[in-house]
């Protein structure tokens, strides 16, 4: 599945998405998704809902993905970027333009 179809599924079930980049990286994470690398997308409570694995557009839905953080379960700032509609957008433009097919005509 790609980002866009974990985004969508997971939003469905958990009211906030963040999403974490797995490697060392600098500048704003959803203008390079060709960097990221064992990036995650989590609860607030920073459970892991699905993984990257491989390509910015290869992810797979973690295990207990569709169980909501437990009461004793707290948001923390440090779980990663808060996924919201115009983080969505921008990972959409740059998807389309860093990971296409040179030799594709458009």
């Amino acid at each position: 599945m790609d980002f866009f179809d974990a985004v969508d599924h997971l939003s469905g079930i958990h009211t906030e998405l963040r999403f974490s980049v797995g490697s060392e990286f600098e500048g704003l994470t959803e203008q390079f998704p060709e960097l990221w690398q064992s990036s995650t997308i989590r609860s607030p409570a920073g459970k892991i809902l699905a993984f990257q694995v491989g390509e910015a557009d290869e992810w797979e839905l973690a295990y207990g993905y569709q169980n909501p953080d437990g009461q004793l379960d707290f948001a923390d700032d440090d779980n990663g970027e808060l996924i919201t509609p115009n983080f969505i957008t921008n990972v959409r433009v740059y998807t389309r333009w860093a990971l296409r097919d040179p030799g594709a005509s458009e």
